[in-house]
């Protein structure tokens, strides 16, 4: 980043010396960091150095893994499928079907905001009187 002359005679005697310090710390790490050519080499070295018994070993880790992941899938996607129910099961499904929150809607007293008051029976449902009282 280029400064201005402006921004130059504006800085002090304890800036310009940290400026200074920096670009010869900065030259210490340049002198000291091998070029990316050189680091490139020595990858390279070490990628020929690797035994072929290792690189073959993965070959085949991998070739296997990829067998049992297409074996695997192949039998989920073929025996996998659920069966279509027809158009009455799904009627008769429906049908059957409950909120899971309906239980939230009982209430102790429930039964009782649920059913008509009939006078004369007892709330067991037994008519001590016989049929005949209805």
């Amino acid at each position: 980043m280029k400064r201005t002359d402006h921004e130059k005679r504006a800085e002090g005697p304890a800036e310009s010396e940290i400026r200074r310090l920096f670009g010869r710390l900065r030259q210490e790490d340049e002198h000291a960091a091998r070029t990316f050519q050189a680091h490139l080499a020595a990858l390279r070295q070490r990628a020929g150095n690797v035994p072929r018994a290792r690189l073959s070993f993965r070959l085949a880790a991998a070739a296997l893994a990829t067998l049992l992941l297409a074996g695997s899938t192949f039998a989920i996607w073929r025996h996998g499928r659920p069966s279509q129910p027809g158009a009455v099961a799904s009627i008769v499904e429906l049908s059957r079907w409950h909120a899971p929150t309906d239980s939230l809607l009982r209430t102790p007293g429930d039964p009782l905001l649920r059913t008509v008051p009939r006078f004369g029976i007892p709330p067991g449902g037994e008519n001590p009187f016989g049929d005949e009282a209805r």
